[in-house]
């Protein structure tokens, strides 16, 4: 590709009476395809060109750029199609540790503005390296001509990395055409493939807008096929394409859209399944509604389809009393029981440490008790001074325990009972007076 580009600039030149002067520069994985580029050079007698070209396994162009601090007036590139890069990405950091300036980079006020395509499929990222590589303070700018198959054009949801690059290149203006190339152009492949071409130097008629050109009929077959290959692009559809590019105008092989044509916006609307002929009481189990979405009729004025119940609670919180707090002097005794006070509800009284721990409004049921959180111990606890930070008090099973002082009533209860420690609901108090009914839990 660099050989034949050379030609063509030099070709163009002399037709206009120009003399340029070119220097080429390349970097290729593969040992095989690196030997030939570089043997071509040396054939050639560009021995200084050939020492631009760079490669071998270790040289991938993701993961080791070989021309980190370098611009290029002209960039043509042929990725791999679907090949996982997650070797590269692992060599880079990880998702999380890579820092390389060309994948993450600042746009649309994100200063960490993400353009890591999945690693089952890295060819937008070469992409994104050679955009990384464009003059920007030259007159002429840089031109991109890049070709990818057609999962460039629309894989990768909003906010991943496929997006993102496609949204950098568009909201950036940098993007000319997409041309669609005939099938079975390749040797081993015969998928649908698109040349990509980018410049940021857009003439003024091309400002703000995207052409697509169909070139899929405009193609030579050949008399004997090579593997999947069994067509070509002569030199009259070569200007064909080239003069539809240059005219553009609206044609039947050529579509031109505004920028904002290929932007979108995601939006998730959920709506409750509604099908004719079920049963509008019944829970559905996952199984059963992903057969009813295949076999089902959808009606809008059907019943709801119910996945699930949602149970109310057993205990209803109380907004107004939400900022309540439980004293932090008295720690998180358990309660004791009053042996002269009386109860209209025994059935229900707090009498038993048992019962405390289920009962969850005391102040409700028994107004003779002590209120919550005015906690009295029982006569034989043994008062212990602790630091604020924690609180020691001894529970009736005998067993010592400790716990930090509660805020807003949010410290749950421990029980110990056997040796094995059970949470419990907090009960705590309002500051109303005791019988008020203003305690809850």
């Amino acid at each position: 590709m660099l050989t034949v580009g050379e030609e063509t600039l030099q070709q163009l030149a002399e037709e206009r009476g120009k003399q340029v002067a070119t220097h080429l520069y390349g970097q290729e994985i593969n040992s095989e395809t690196y030997a030939i580029a570089k043997a071509d050079l040396l054939l050639k007698g560009e021995g200084e060109a050939a020492d631009n070209i760079i490669g071998g396994p270790e040289y991938s162009t993701l993961s080791n750029d070989a021309f980190p601090s370098r611009e290029f007036d002209f960039m043509l590139s042929n990725p791999p199609y679907g090949k996982s890069w997650k070797s590269d990405l692992e060599r880079m950091g990880g998702k999380d540790g890579i820092k390389d300036l060309r994948f993450l980079i600042e746009h649309g006020g994100n200063p960490e503005y993400s353009l890591l395509t999945r690693s089952s499929d890295g060819q937008m990222l070469f992409l994104a390296n050679m955009l990384s590589k464009m003059k920007h303070e030259t007159r002429l700018g840089s031109r991109i001509a890049e070709v990818h198959n057609g999962s460039s054009l629309f894989t990768g949801d909003a906010g991943q990395g496929e997006s993102n690059i496609r949204r950098w290149i568009i909201e950036n203006d940098w993007l000319e055409a997409i041309v669609a190339l005939p099938l079975n152009m390749f040797y081993n492949t015969g998928i649908a493939t698109y040349i990509w071409v980018l410049t940021n130097r857009k003439p003024e008629h091309r400002r703000g807008r995207v052409q697509l050109i169909d070139a899929t009929k405009w193609f030579k077959p050949l008399r004997k096929n090579l593997g999947s290959k069994n067509c070509e692009l002569s030199d009259d559809d070569i200007r064909t394409i080239c003069d539809t590019f240059l005219a553009f105008e609206e044609t039947e092989q050529s579509k031109i859209f505004p920028n904002a044509a290929f932007g979108y916006w995601k939006v998730t609307v959920e709506r409750p399944l509604r099908l004719t002929g079920i049963d509008p009481d019944r829970v559905y189990s996952p199984r059963e509604i992903n057969v009813l979405k295949e076999t089902g009729e959808r009606d809008e004025t059907a019943p709801a389809v119910i996945k699930k119940i949602h149970r109310p609670g057993k205990a209803d919180p109380d907004p107004l009393q939400a900022g309540s707090r439980r004293p932090s002097t008295a720690g998180a005794a358990w309660w004791s029981t009053n042996p002269t006070a009386t109860c209209a509800t025994p059935n229900r009284c707090p009498s038993s440490k048992r019962a405390a721990l289920r009962h969850s409004s005391v102040a409700r049921c028994c107004p003779t008790l002590p209120t919550p959180g005015t906690t009295r111990r029982a006569s034989r606890s043994a008062t212990r001074s602790a630091s604020p930070a924690t609180s020691t008090s001894r529970s009736r099973f005998g067993r010592s325990r400790r716990s930090a002082p509660t805020s807003a009533g949010r410290t749950g209860w421990t029980r110990y009972r056997g040796g094995v420690a059970r949470r419990r609901r907090p009960i705590w108090s309002t500051a109303g007076p005791a019988g008020s009914g203003s305690s809850r839990a």
